[in-house]
């Protein structure tokens, strides 16, 4: 599973944008997740250190829709069934290494 805590985004002194978490390491610093070797000037860097660092809430967000149709709705929870059961089944499975 990936790294718990609040995934934010910064540029450090290259310009490079470092995607870390709220998470402290061993030696008490903020965990990077990663960064993005884009030009930081770039509008395309900004936006893909902004996706990235939205993932978590992203797929707990995906995780309670999910949990909305197999309780609402259990025929929508059959993948085939639906287009949104289908991204939100393949999505999941991407993010948790299915």
């Amino acid at each position: 599973m990936f790294t718990k805590g609040e995934w934010t985004f910064d540029k450090d002194s290259s310009g490079c944008r470092l995607i870390y978490t709220d998470k402290l390491d061993v030696f008490g610093n903020t965990m990077e997740i990663c960064d993005t070797v884009g030009n930081s000037l770039d509008s395309e860097d900004l936006a893909n250190a902004q996706l990235i660092a939205a993932a978590p809430d992203l797929c707990e967000a995906l995780k309670h829709v999910e949990l909305y149709f197999a309780l609402v709705d259990p025929v929508a929870c059959v993948p085939d069934h639906s287009t949104l059961s289908f991204i939100i089944a393949r999505v999941l499975a991407k993010v948790e290494g299915k």
